[in-house]
Formats: structure tokens, C-alpha cells, sequence
């Protein structure tokens, strides 16, 4: 048994194909799947069920995969140990993120990576979700912090944080009646201040809002803007509502610029990911920025 045995499975059950498990490890179909045989061989029985439509596990496999990842997993972090003790951290990192966690995650983390590495310089690639996918599958970016989770081939991605999304809307006359949580005849009602397309705060809300049998085109919607910054100012200004990340609007709201109503507590949370590629082992200057994003996000309370 070798890790190629190991690694050639566990990206077929990662990737659930054969097909899609040689291009991430830019082999042949053929040699991954005689590696699987091998592995298969030496164990004595099946670990995949091999079909036309999608590969799938025997309950040998669903039992030996969970030892077969963390074992490719650790080999990963050995060579990136090695990596980063020989070498040191340095060099540049390019980070694609989402505008929550590009206002209110990165900065702290790069101030404390920065002085422990004063060596190493950042660039931040700012767009909204769908693009953070992007930036990191074609390589633009080595990391990508995003809301929305990672379903596409070639990507992992790890939850860092849930997020809290909330109502909020001016403080003048005209809203004052409003009590949490809005009612569904409201959001139809009041004029409603959106997300641009592509944002993961804009495919949360609209699945929010499709819970309370709400489509998009029975919205009085008003405006569609980038980024919170310029959400929270439209409604500072008295423009209409909208749902944000409490990250983004708490201090607003704690100042008495704009009014925040809770959500009903049974909704689904949205989380904040930690975005990679599968095919590349990450720079020690990545895994440490890494590492350290993961432990701030464990000590904010949302």
C-alpha cells in the first residue's frame, strides 16, 4: 500500500468519478483506476462500486475512507511543515474575498500574520462569491474567503464562522412601527435595497425570502449595490430595508444610525468558507494566514 493508492481513492470518492479524480491529479482515467485496483488487491475486497452514473462506496469503503483521507491529509501538512521550515515564511499571497470578511475578517488576520512575517505582502482580490470561486479554481488566487460554500470540482473549501444576517432599515417615522420579525407582507411592501448578482449575501436572502413564499419580482426593490458599505449607507440615508451581516452593521446599529431587527431563529445560518484548491499544496505563507483566520474566527462571537 502507497499514498498514490491511497490519494488516487480518496479523490474518486471525493470527486465521485473516476474521470474528474484523474484530472485533479493530472493522470489517466486508466492509471487511477487500476491504483484503486491495487489498493483494492492489497486489502482483499472492494471499496467502490463502479457504475455509469457516479461512483459509490461498499460499506468497506465508507468505513476505511475517514483513515484513507486523514492520512493523505497529514502527509499534506508534513510536506507543508518541511516545506516551511526550510524555507521560512515570505513572499506574496493573493487572497480572493467576499465583501463581509474582506471588511470585517482579513484585516485583523493580516496585521498579526504581517508582524509575525514582516517579510511576507498580501494582495486582496475584492469581488463577491461566485468570483472568489473563480479567482481560486483558475489559480488567480492561492485563498479565498467566501459565504457561500464550495460544490465545484478542484475546490474544498472549510467552514470558519457562522454568520448572522439581520433586517435592517432607517430610523425615520415612516419605520418605526417595524417589530422583528418582518412579516412577509412588509417585505413586499416597504421598498427593499438588494445585493448585486453573484453575492452570497444576495443568494441567502433570496432563499430567506422564497421560506416566506417571497420571489424576487414581488419585491419593491429600489436598488441593487455592491458591497455592505454601501447597503448600510443607502439605508442610513432613509433609501429602504434590507438584510445584511450583523459583522457588517453592529457598530450602525449600536450608534442608533439604522434600526435591526432578528430573524426567526429556525432559519438555515450562513457561514463564512475557507477556500483552496485540490491540485495545489499551499505556500507556508498561505497555510499560515490559513491557521490564523481559522483561530480568529474562533474567537468572535456574531
Amino acid at each position: 500500500m502507497n499514498f498514490s493508492q491511497l490519494e488516487a481513492f480518496v479523490n474518486v470518492v471525493r470527486l465521485k468519478s473516476f474521470s474528474a479524480a484523474a484530472k485533479a491529479m493530472y493522470l489517466s482515467q486508466p492509471t487511477i483506476s487500476l491504483k484503486v485496483k491495487e489498493l483494492e488487491r492489497i486489502i482483499g475486497a472492494p471499496l467502490v462500486v463502479r457504475s455509469t452514473r457516479a461512483v459509490t462506496l461498499t460499506a468497506l469503503g465508507e468505513a476505511l475512507f475517514p483513515f484513507a483521507k486523514k492520512i493523505i491529509d497529514l502527509k499534506s501538512r508534513m510536506e507543508q511543515e518541511a516545506v516551511r521550515q526550510q524555507e521560512g515564511v515570505f513572499g506574496s499571497l493573493v487572497i480572493a474575498v467576499s465583501s463581509t470578511p474582506a471588511q470585517h475578517l482579513l484585516p485583523p488576520v493580516l496585521v498579526r500574520v504581517a508582524k509575525a512575517h514582516p517579510q511576507s505582502c498580501f494582495e486582496v482580490l475584492r469581488s463577491d462569491s461566485s468570483q472568489v470561486m473563480d479567482d481560486v479554481s483558475s489559480g488567480v488566487a492561492e485563498l479565498g474567503v467566501s459565504g457561500r460554500e464550495v460544490k465545484a470540482a478542484g475546490l474544498e473549501s472549510f467552514p470558519l464562522i457562522n454568520d448572522r444576517l439581520m433586517v435592517i432599515a432607517p430610523t425615520g417615522d415612516v419605520y418605526r412601527h417595524l417589530h422583528a420579525p418582518l412579516t412577509a407582507d412588509l417585505f413586499r411592501k416597504l421598498p427593499f435595497i438588494g445585493r448585486e448578482a453573484g453575492s452570497g449575501t444576495r443568494a441567502w436572502t433570496l432563499s430567506y425570502l422564497s421560506r416566506l413564499g417571497i420571489a424576487e419580482s414581488d419585491l419593491r426593490q429600489i436598488a441593487t449595490l455592491p458591497g455592505n458599505e454601501h447597503v448600510v449607507a443607502a439605508v442610513k440615508a432613509g433609501l429602504g430595508i434590507s438584510i445584511v451581516s450583523a459583522l457588517a452593521v453592529s457598530e450602525d446599529i449600536k450608534r442608533g444610525d439604522v434600526r435591526g431587527f432578528e430573524l426567526e431563529d429556525n432559519i438555515p445560518a450562513r457561514a463564512f468558507h475557507l477556500i483552496k484548491s485540490r491540485k495545489r499544496v499551499m505556500s507556508p505563507l498561505a497555510a499560515v494566514v490559513a491557521e490564523a483566520l481559522t483561530e480568529f474566527c474562533k474567537t468572535l462571537k456574531i
